[in-house]
C-alpha cells in the first residue's frame, strides 16, 4: 500500500480486495472442503489427517488475527478481507437456488460435486465460534471504524446463520 498510493491515485482497496479473493476462493472451493472431508474420513488415525475444521479455524484464525490482540485496530483492508471471508461463507451456507436451466453436456465433463452437508455444518460451526470472538472482541475495539465493522460482521453473521426467508 506505501509504494501504490505513491504511484497511483485510486482504486487500491479494490485490486488488493480482488486479490484476497481470490485466495479465498481457493481456500474455499467445494472440491477442496469436500476432499479435506473425505481425507479425514479415508485416514487410519484421525490425528494423520489435516482436517477440515483445522482448516478453518487456521482460516479464521488467519483473517481475523486482530480479534485476539488486548487493543482490537483493523485496518481498511482486513475489514474488506474479513467481509468477502463472510460473504463467501455465506454463499456456501446459503446458497442461492439452483437454476432451472439445465446444464450442457460436453462430453468428457463431469459437473463439480455439490457442497457436502458435513461441510456446511463445519462452516457454521466456524461462524458461530468466530461470532463469539468478534462478541469479546467489541469492548477492545481501538477506534470507531473497528468497533462499526465488529458490530457489522456480529449483524452478518446472525443473518448468515438464520436468514430471512
Amino acid at each position: 500500500p506505501a509504494i501504490a498510493r505513491r504511484i497511483e491515485a485510486a482504486g487500491m482497496i479494490t485490486r488488493i480486495t480482488n486479490a484476497q479473493a481470490r485466495v479465498l476462493t481457493s481456500m474455499l472451493n467445494d472440491g477442496k472442503l469436500n476432499r479435506l472431508l473425505e481425507n479425514e474420513a479415508l485416514s487410519p488415525s484421525r490425528n494423520e489427517a489435516y482436517s477440515l475444521a483445522q482448516m478453518l479455524d487456521d482460516l479464521k484464525h488467519g483473517v481475523w488475527t486482530e480479534l485476539y490482540e488486548s487493543r482490537v485496530s483493523i485496518d481498511p483492508y482486513r475489514r474488506t478481507l474479513q467481509n468477502q471471508f463472510l460473504s463467501q461463507v455465506d454463499a456456501k451456507i446459503n446458497p442461492p437456488p439452483a437454476s432451472t436451466t439445465p446444464a450442457p453436456n460436453f462430453p468428457g465433463f463431469t459437473p463439480p460435486a455439490p457442497l457436502l452437508a458435513d461441510a456446511r455444518n463445519e462452516l457454521r460451526g466456524e461462524l458461530v465460534s468466530l461470532r463469539a470472538d468478534i462478541r469479546r472482541a467489541i469492548s477492545r475495539a481501538g477506534d470507531r471504524e473497528t468497533l462499526l465493522h465488529l458490530e457489522g460482521a456480529e449483524h452478518a453473521i446472525g443473518d448468515i446463520l438464520e436468514p430471512k426467508k
